[in-house]
């Protein structure tokens, strides 16, 4: 090709992304006053957050300059929030026949957020140790996630859908008459036989944006926790040895997500109120008039719920070794289920296994400390996962691969720490330990391998850390 001709076609398409964000905070804590068996101590505070964000794509990118690539718009926008927090321990007995310690603890937060109204949060805890070496604990609460900048602000950035997802497809066939769906379909004035490759069938742009000006809400959830600790004697130079097993249940509802074009038009088409009726329907622009063409804003909107549960088991262990302090923590995460569910009234899809929702997972931290010298080993291991089943395959036939083994990478640091200043090195990954590969089809990738927080696509990796204080 000539050479001003890719000089003229062929440029660099660049990007600005800028992100702000300033805080201010006070708190005060301390005891209130003595009670019986202990001091009430208490804290209050107050913080104001405000982030803004400004994400300007190429100008080619805004004015749909680019061959085969679709239009996107600057995201821009800013939230600001005040939280008031405040916090109580209360020890009720202690030293008591039975009751070694007793304390609760009640927790609070309100928050104002400029983008989406008023929330309150809080907690309850207890603690009970009827002998020293063995406590019993648990605590209910509450908590919510308030939608990212990028959630609430997204730039609408265009797509298209083929026509084949026009749920108006063959309307009229003898069929489809009567039908809820067909009903709606006539009532927007849709030509006789309107189907894929009729001519009056054009394909379903896709508008994809955020939510903010679409009411969007925070992220809600309750979670309870109940567990154990022991921490036995083990006799002198033995160390000390704490062992704990946690039960977790947490649900998040009103979760921040994109519904689809597939789901958002089959519901408003299928809804008996359609249009004016709200619902999903506000989401899909009227149909021009002159093409009949769908325009679909999928936006961020509150949908979805999930659902964790499982246990947490961890071990800790210190001693003196040497010269030096050794100390373990190994920590190991069981999932019992693993479910979500889109909309409120579909049933709950339980993936706990499946690939990228491993049912165990894992980490082994080791720090030996001298003087100012702190030497590390760290594991890291996500447990094996497979989805034939979910997918309805059968391993012995299918020519996928929907199977992952269990995953483990390691980490070394050696690090020194002065009065004012530290230095650390080490190497992750040490082993290079590639992530597992499946078949393409059904999940995300990141090459060959299943995309999956837990895996590290970089490699070996050496680094050095330094600070200074002043």
């Amino acid at each position: 090709l000539p050479q001003d001709w890719v000089n003229y076609v062929f440029r660099p398409v660049t990007g600005v992304s800028k992100y702000k964000e300033t805080t201010a905070a006070a708190s005060a804590t301390g005891t209130l006053f003595e009670l019986p068996y202990g001091k009430l101590k208490g804290a209050v505070g107050v913080e104001v957050r405000q982030s803004e964000i400004d994400d300007t794509p190429a100008l080619d990118s805004q004015i749909g300059n680019l061959f085969n690539l679709t239009t996107s718009t600057p995201t821009r926008g800013k939230d600001k929030v005040v939280d008031t927090f405040a916090e109580l321990d209360i020890p009720l007995l202690a030293n008591l026949p039975g009751v070694h310690e007793l304390t609760m603890n009640v927790s609070g937060r309100w928050s104002d957020y400029d983008s989406y109204g008023k929330g309150s949060t809080y907690k309850v805890g207890a603690l009970w140790s009827p002998v020293k070496w063995l406590t019993l604990r648990g605590t209910q609460g509450t908590s919510f996630r308030a939608p990212a900048l990028y959630e609430q602000f997204l730039g609408a950035t265009s797509g298209f859908a083929a026509s084949s997802g026009d749920p108006c497809n063959s309307w009229d066939a003898p069929s489809n008459i009567g039908s809820t769906r067909s009903n709606n379909c006539a009532s927007e004035g849709l030509p006789a036989g309107f189907a894929v490759g009729s001519g009056n069938n054009q394909s379903i742009t896709v508008i994809n944006s955020g939510g903010a000006a679409a009411g969007l809400k925070a992220e809600t959830s309750d979670n309870v926790t109940v567990g154990l600790v022991i921490q036995p004697s083990l006799g002198a130079g033995m160390g000390d040895l704490s062992l704990a097993v946690d039960y977790f249940d947490i649900r998040v509802d009103n979760g921040v997500a994109r519904a689809g074009t597939s789901a958002i038009l089959s519901r408003c088409y299928d809804s008996p109120t359609f249009r004016a009726g709200g619902g999903f329907c506000r989401l899909v622009n009227p149909r021009n008039p002159v093409t009949n063409a769908l325009t679909v804003n999928d936006s961020f909107v509150n949908l979805s719920s999930d659902l964790v549960r499982g246990m947490d088991y961890t071990m800790r262990y210190t001693n003196n070794v040497g010269p030096g302090r050794l100390r373990l923590n190994a920590t190991v995460t069981e999932y019992k289920v693993q479910a979500s569910r889109l909309f409120a009234e579909d049933p709950l899809d339980h993936v706990n296994g499946t690939i990228g929702s491993p049912k165990l997972t894992g980490n082994l931290d080791v720090y030996y400390d001298y003087k100012g010298w702190r030497g590390y080993y760290g594991l890291d291991w996500v447990g094996k996962m497979d989805s034939y089943a979910y997918l309805e395959e059968d391993p012995a036939t299918s020519i996928y691969l929907f199977k992952t083994p269990d995953y483990y990478t390691h980490t070394v640091s050696i690090g020194y720490r002065a009065d004012k200043w530290s230095v650390t090195a080490g190497v992750r990954n040490i082993t290079d330990k590639a992530p597992p590969s499946i078949s393409s089809g059904f999940y995300n990738r990141v090459g060959n391998a299943p995309l999956y927080s837990g895996y590290d696509y970089v490699g070996r990796t050496v680094f050095v850390n330094a600070s200074k204080t002043f």
